[in-house]
């Protein structure tokens, strides 16, 4: 009987680097490139190079690995702490294509600028090998519809691409995937945007692995660019929007410029992330990056203010361009370039191209006309009286007098239009009711002349008018299928009682949601990733049987 050979696992980090890098211009992919870096390879008969960097006193654990599974004689090359790193880059050449790897030990990522790195390969490889049979442990998704959310599901057991498919939202991308495999080469990978981390199987035979490593990478690579064309798995996976190859986001920034020169009614600006107090903020400044001093402040986000201020300097340096918040004290307390604040839409050759936080996306034209169709079914407009506005902005003027810095703006509009509309204010927290242990707010205002529940939220910024939206649809959904307990514990709140809700079967088929959005005078748009969550949560609620009404207020300075 043959003894089966033992097999040994290595883990890799293997980044895919941009078709514009090459064994030869180093300097534009490797930080602070030093030629004294180099340890072994990069002769010009090689097709690899090894590239260290850190120092420091003692070996790191992971060179004598290296040694021993990889490639041996460099350990001598190595007296640094646990932050040296070393970055192997290989050359694959594929269909007569040259194509560059970086494989990374310790803290070798560190090396690679990040804007040269293919943004799919972790992420689209990861799906290719789950495809084939590997099964998913965990996943990390951001929301879309309000940016930078984001959200994580955890396994305790594997799970089938087609259950982690059903529980995904529509509105919801796919950040990283960590799946097992049970291959002769794969034990399992983990896939983010960038690296792919991966542990690998090979023979006893085989180790050290540097003669099988071109193998291996070159079926990794056929994966990859396989999946970037299968649009059946990738809108299986990104729900029909997906983030764009690094060729595609390359071809669309070398033309930003010329779109937003062209139609600045395509794009705005709004803050990506929201990992801060907004309450905060007192204003805003644009930094040029040929500017020594940051601009005068302004007191929202406007492409059209950061125009101006590069006008005379073209083209524009999306890039390299910030915008800063600052707060109160007059001290920055965020910052992004304008490229990661700004938002478009582009259409061509029967797509549509959507710039979000830095990212491109794309979709088929069908499907943005067709939700921009149920979008616009739904808008409507809303009659605000002048007292409702006057009331509103002498109050909010009246605590700004009074030093106060978080002012309830939106409980203070609320207030105004309830009495306006002579209904019921449930934007308290002691208006809000509990079912079966969670808390919900009902709305913000019930309109009882016209059975509606008004749910209001300033801004146009996505993230806040995802829970805008969510919170309708918590709202309506209780409603439907919790009837009796839902109309019992509203009614309890209402403070007339001719306003009290009728518990009646399909009574909740009566009423309407109306979503009321605050923009001062801005204009009356949503992105498209606003668009997407709300186009989900219309048809939801028409499905319930409610009536759904979309409507801004405009005039009033808040």
């Amino acid at each position: 009987m043959v003894e089966e050979e033992k097999v040994k696992t290595i883990n890799l980090n293997i980044m895919l680097l941009k078709n514009c890098c090459n064994l030869n211009n180093r300097e534009d992919y490797i930080d602070k490139y030093s030629e004294k870096n180099i340890i072994k390879g990069g002769k010009s008969n090689d097709s690899y190079f090894l590239y260290k960097n850190g120092r420091g006193k003692s070996k790191p654990s992971w060179v004598l690995e290296f040694d021993e599974k990889v490639l041996d004689g460099i350990k001598d090359s190595f007296e640094d702490t646990s932050s040296e790193g070393l970055s192997v880059i290989k050359q694959i050449n594929y269909k007569n294509i040259n194509y560059l790897f970086s494989i990374n030990f310790g803290q070798g990522w560190r090396n690679i600028k990040k804007d040269k790195i293919e943004d799919t390969f972790g992420i689209y490889t990861t799906i290719a090998i789950i495809e084939e049979g590997a099964k998913i442990r965990r996943a990390g998704t951001r929301n879309i519809s309000s940016n930078p959310k984001n959200t994580e599901f955890q396994h305790a057991f594997e799970i089938t691409n087609e259950t982690f498919n059903s529980e995904l939202e529509d509105n919801d991308i796919i950040r990283h995937l960590n799946a097992t495999a049970d291959t002769s080469t794969i034990s399992s990978v983990i896939g983010k945007y960038g690296p792919l981390n991966i542990r690998m199987r090979f023979k006893e035979s085989e180790i050290p692995c540097w003669d099988y490593l071109d193998d291996r990478l070159l079926s990794l690579l056929e994966q990859y660019l396989k999946i970037q064309t299968n649009e059946r798995i990738i809108n299986k996976y990104f729900k029909g929007l997906r983030p764009l190859p690094s060729a595609k986001q390359k071809e669309l920034n070398d033309n930003l410029d010329s779109k937003i020169l062209e139609d600045t009614s395509k794009f705005f600006l709004f803050e990506p992330e929201i990992d801060y107090d907004p309450t905060i903020i007192s204003s805003i400044k644009y930094k040029l990056k040929e500017d020594s001093r940051a601009s005068e402040t302004y007191e929202n986000l406007k492409l059209e203010d950061y125009l101006v201020l590069r006008e005379s300097k073209m083209p524009l340096n999306l890039n390299e361009d910030k915008v800063f918040l600052i707060n109160e004290d007059g001290k920055k307390c965020k910052e992004w370039t304008i490229l990661k604040c700004l938002y478009g839409e582009i259409k061509q050759d029967n797509q549509v191209y959507i710039l979000s936080n830095s990212v491109w996306y794309g979709m088929s034209n069908d499907k943005y006309e067709r939700i921009n169709k149920n979008i616009k079914a739904i808008q409507e407009d809303f009659y605000i009286d002048d007292c409702t506005k006057e009331s509103t902005q002498k109050s909010i003027m009246k605590q700004k007098l009074k030093g106060v810095k978080q002012i309830a703006k939106e409980r203070i509009f609320n207030t105004a239009l309830c009495k306006q509309l002579s209904g019921e204010l449930f934007d308290e927290i002691s208006q809000q009711i509990t079912i079966d242990g969670d808390k919900m707010e009902v709305c913000d205002i019930f309109n009882p002349k016209e059975k509606e529940f008004i749910h209001s939220k300033i801004s146009s910024d996505a993230a806040k008018l995802s829970h805008l939206f969510n919170q309708g649809y918590v709202s309506a959904r209780a409603f439907a299928s919790m009837k009796e307990q839902y109309v019992s514990l509203v009614n309890e709140k209402m403070k007339n009682e001719e306003h009290k809700l009728d518990d009646s079967q399909n009574s909740h088929q009566k009423y309407t949601i109306r979503y009321l959005i605050i923009n001062g005078n801005t204009k009356n748009r949503l992105t498209f990733i606003s668009k997407l969550a709300l186009d989900k949560i219309i048809t939801d609620l028409k499905g319930f049987g409610y009536n759904v009404k979309l409507s801004w207020v405009n005039q009033i300075s808040l």
